[in-house]
Protein backbone atom coordinates (compact mmCIF):
# COMPACT_ATOMS: atom_id res chain seq x y z
CA UNK A 1 0.00 0.00 0.00
CA UNK A 2 1.25 3.44 -0.89
CA UNK A 3 0.88 6.68 1.01
CA UNK A 4 -2.19 8.85 -0.53
CA UNK A 5 -1.47 11.89 1.70
CA UNK A 6 -0.84 13.31 4.99
CA UNK A 7 -2.42 14.14 7.51
CA UNK A 8 -2.58 16.44 10.55
CA UNK A 9 -4.19 17.26 13.74
CA UNK A 10 -4.56 20.60 14.62
CA UNK A 11 -3.41 21.50 18.54
CA UNK A 12 -0.46 20.23 19.91
CA UNK A 13 0.94 19.23 16.26
CA UNK A 14 0.84 22.13 14.25
CA UNK A 15 0.62 24.32 16.93
CA UNK A 16 0.94 25.37 20.24
CA UNK A 17 -2.67 24.19 21.71
CA UNK A 18 -3.22 27.01 24.13
CA UNK A 19 -3.81 30.29 21.96
CA UNK A 20 -7.10 31.07 23.72
CA UNK A 21 -5.26 31.21 27.12
CA UNK A 22 -3.25 34.61 26.35
CA UNK A 23 -3.76 37.80 28.66
CA UNK A 24 -7.37 39.79 28.05
CA UNK A 25 -6.63 43.32 28.96
CA UNK A 26 -8.23 43.74 32.20
CA UNK A 27 -10.44 40.67 32.53
CA UNK A 28 -7.67 38.65 35.06
CA UNK A 29 -10.08 35.77 34.93
CA UNK A 30 -10.06 35.06 31.47
CA UNK A 31 -7.80 31.81 31.61
CA UNK A 32 -9.53 30.17 34.06
CA UNK A 33 -13.21 30.84 32.79
CA UNK A 34 -12.34 29.79 29.36
CA UNK A 35 -10.67 26.97 30.70
CA UNK A 36 -13.45 25.59 32.94
CA UNK A 37 -15.72 26.87 29.51
CA UNK A 38 -13.48 24.10 27.15
CA UNK A 39 -14.02 21.78 29.72
CA UNK A 40 -17.98 21.89 29.43
CA UNK A 41 -20.83 20.40 27.64
CA UNK A 42 -21.51 23.81 25.54
CA UNK A 43 -17.62 23.04 23.98
CA UNK A 44 -18.29 20.04 22.96
CA UNK A 45 -21.68 21.40 21.61
CA UNK A 46 -20.02 24.34 19.87
CA UNK A 47 -17.11 21.78 18.51
CA UNK A 48 -19.92 19.28 17.35
CA UNK A 49 -21.14 22.12 15.05
CA UNK A 50 -24.75 22.66 17.64
CA UNK A 51 -23.71 26.08 18.43
CA UNK A 52 -21.64 28.39 16.43
CA UNK A 53 -19.26 30.84 17.92
CA UNK A 54 -21.48 33.72 18.09
CA UNK A 55 -23.49 31.84 20.22
CA UNK A 56 -20.52 30.56 22.87
CA UNK A 57 -19.54 34.15 23.43
CA UNK A 58 -22.56 35.36 25.21
CA UNK A 59 -22.14 32.79 27.99
CA UNK A 60 -18.38 33.42 28.37
CA UNK A 61 -18.87 37.26 28.02
CA UNK A 62 -22.23 37.11 30.87
CA UNK A 63 -19.26 34.84 32.97
CA UNK A 64 -16.77 37.55 32.73
CA UNK A 65 -19.43 40.70 33.23
CA UNK A 66 -17.92 42.00 29.76
CA UNK A 67 -19.66 42.60 26.67
CA UNK A 68 -19.87 39.70 23.91
CA UNK A 69 -18.25 41.99 21.49
CA UNK A 70 -14.98 42.74 23.44
CA UNK A 71 -15.32 38.74 23.89
CA UNK A 72 -15.46 38.17 20.17
CA UNK A 73 -12.36 40.52 19.64
CA UNK A 74 -10.01 38.64 21.70
CA UNK A 75 -10.88 35.70 20.21
CA UNK A 76 -9.92 37.14 17.62
CA UNK A 77 -6.38 38.11 18.61
CA UNK A 78 -5.79 34.85 20.13
CA UNK A 79 -6.30 33.51 16.53
CA UNK A 80 -4.21 35.72 14.89
CA UNK A 81 -0.62 35.36 17.14
CA UNK A 82 -0.80 31.34 17.16
CA UNK A 83 2.36 29.92 17.60
CA UNK A 84 3.05 27.20 14.63
CA UNK A 85 5.80 24.28 15.16
CA UNK A 86 8.40 24.47 12.60
CA UNK A 87 9.23 20.78 12.22
CA UNK A 88 6.08 19.73 11.14
CA UNK A 89 5.65 22.97 8.70
CA UNK A 90 8.90 21.86 7.12
CA UNK A 91 7.18 18.56 6.95
CA UNK A 92 4.63 20.21 4.72
CA UNK A 93 6.69 21.90 2.72
CA UNK A 94 9.15 19.49 1.45
CA UNK A 95 6.14 16.57 1.06
CA UNK A 96 4.87 15.62 -2.21
CA UNK A 97 2.11 14.19 -0.95
CA UNK A 98 -1.09 16.34 -0.46
CA UNK A 99 -1.66 17.56 3.33
CA UNK A 100 -4.69 17.31 5.15
CA UNK A 101 -5.77 18.57 8.50
CA UNK A 102 -8.18 16.29 10.64
CA UNK A 103 -8.98 18.06 14.08
CA UNK A 104 -11.58 18.63 16.74
CA UNK A 105 -12.60 21.99 16.35
CA UNK A 106 -15.58 24.10 16.38
CA UNK A 107 -16.44 26.74 13.21
CA UNK A 108 -14.18 29.70 14.74
CA UNK A 109 -11.17 27.58 13.25
CA UNK A 110 -12.68 27.48 10.20
CA UNK A 111 -13.45 30.81 10.47
CA UNK A 112 -10.91 32.77 12.28
CA UNK A 113 -7.78 30.32 12.29
CA UNK A 114 -7.96 28.39 8.44
CA UNK A 115 -8.03 32.23 6.95
CA UNK A 116 -5.70 34.26 9.25
CA UNK A 117 -3.47 31.84 8.85
CA UNK A 118 -4.05 30.52 5.17
CA UNK A 119 -3.87 27.10 5.96
CA UNK A 120 -6.17 26.29 3.13
CA UNK A 121 -2.94 26.99 0.66
CA UNK A 122 -1.47 23.75 2.58
CA UNK A 123 -4.23 21.92 3.20
CA UNK A 124 -6.54 20.48 1.46
CA UNK A 125 -8.85 19.33 2.35
CA UNK A 126 -9.65 20.78 5.91
CA UNK A 127 -11.85 18.25 8.31
CA UNK A 128 -13.49 19.49 11.22
CA UNK A 129 -15.66 17.67 14.07
CA UNK A 130 -18.23 20.84 13.47
CA UNK A 131 -18.91 20.44 10.20
CA UNK A 132 -19.15 16.54 10.23
CA UNK A 133 -21.04 17.11 13.33
CA UNK A 134 -18.71 13.96 15.66
CA UNK A 135 -16.17 14.56 17.77
CA UNK A 136 -14.71 11.27 16.99
CA UNK A 137 -11.04 11.48 14.78
CA UNK A 138 -11.96 7.60 13.79
CA UNK A 139 -14.53 8.66 11.61
CA UNK A 140 -13.13 12.16 10.61
CA UNK A 141 -10.01 10.89 9.07
CA UNK A 142 -11.91 8.04 5.94
CA UNK A 143 -13.89 11.50 5.12
CA UNK A 144 -10.50 12.89 4.16
CA UNK A 145 -10.21 9.78 1.58
CA UNK A 146 -12.98 11.61 -0.39
CA UNK A 147 -10.59 14.63 -1.25
CA UNK A 148 -8.01 12.91 -2.07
Amino acid sequence: MSLKCVLWDFGDTLAEEHWMQRSFPGVPDWPRVWSEFMSSELADSWSLGRLDTLAVVTPVATRLAVSPESVFEHMQRCCSVIRFFEAPLEVTKRSSLPQAIVTINPDGFSKLIVPQHKLDRIFRPIVTSWEERTLDKGVLAPIEQSFA
